[in-house]
C-alpha cells in the first residue's frame, strides 16, 4: 500500500515554479528544488519525474494563472479599450511589484529554452495563442463598437499588442518606472482609435 503524500502538491509546485522563475532552468539544481519545494528528492521524483517534467508543470501553471488573473483583470472594465488597457496595467503593476526583477516567466522561458526544447514550445505557443485570441476578440468588439478605427487589421494589431506586451515586462525589468511604461502604453494604444 502506497504511503499518502505528505505535502501539497500544489504548493510544492508553486514553489517549484517561483525558483524556476528566478533563476532559470539551467541554474536551477535539484537541490535548489528539493529545499524551495520543502519535500526530499525521493517525494520529488515520485510526483514529478525529473527537473525536466517539473519545470514543464511549473511553466504550464504559470500559463493557467496568468490566463486566470488576465480574466479577472478585463472583468470589470466595460469598454474594449479599457478591458485591452486592464491587461497592460496588471502586467505593469505585476513588474513593478516585482521586487526581484524576475520579468515574466513565460518570457524567460521563451529566452532561455526556445528553440531547444520542443515540449517548452508547445506550452509557450499555446500561452501565445491564449493571448492572441484575447486580444483578437476585443479588438473586434471595438471595431464593431466604432470604438476603434473600423480599418484595423486583426492579423497586423494583435502582433504589434503582443509585442508591446512582452516589452513592458522586459522594459520594466530592466527600468521599473512607472511613469515610462504607462506613457509606452498610451503610445501604444493611440494606434487603435
Amino acid at each position: 500500500m502506497a504511503r499518502p503524500k505528505a505535502f501539497a502538491e500544489q504548493d510544492a509546485l508553486h514553489a517549484a515554479m517561483e525558483t524556476f522563475w528566478r533563476k532559470g532552468y539551467h541554474h536551477t539544481s535539484m537541490q535548489d528544488l528539493v529545499d524551495s519545494m520543502g519535500i526530499n528528492r525521493a517525494s520529488l521524483y515520485d510526483t514529478f519525474t525529473d527537473k525536466h517534467t517539473l519545470y514543464l508543470n511549473a511553466l504550464e501553471r504559470y500559463r493557467d494563472l496568468n490566463c486566470a488573473d488576465m480574466a479577472e483583470a478585463i472583468a470589470g472594465a466595460n469598454t474594449a479599450q479599457a478591458r485591452i488597457r486592464a491587461i497592460f496595467d496588471r502586467a505593469i503593476a505585476e513588474t513593478l511589484d516585482d521586487q526581484e526583477h524576475k520579468g515574466c516567466f513565460m518570457t524567460n522561458a521563451t529566452l532561455e529554452m526556445l528553440p531547444h526544447y520542443a515540449d517548452v514550445k508547445t506550452i509557450v505557443a499555446d500561452n501565445y495563442s491564449q493571448l492572441d485570441a484575447t486580444f483578437r476578440q476585443l479588438l473586434e468588439t471595438g471595431i464593431s463598437t466604432g470604438e476603434f478605427k473600423a480599418e484595423l487589421v486583426s492579423n497586423q494589431v494583435v502582433p504589434f499588442l503582443m509585442s508591446q506586451l512582452s516589452g513592458i515586462r522586459v522594459l520594466g525589468k530592466a527600468n521599473p518606472d512607472a511613469n515610462l511604461l504607462h506613457q509606452v502604453v498610451t503610445l501604444a494604444l493611440s494606434v487603435l482609435t
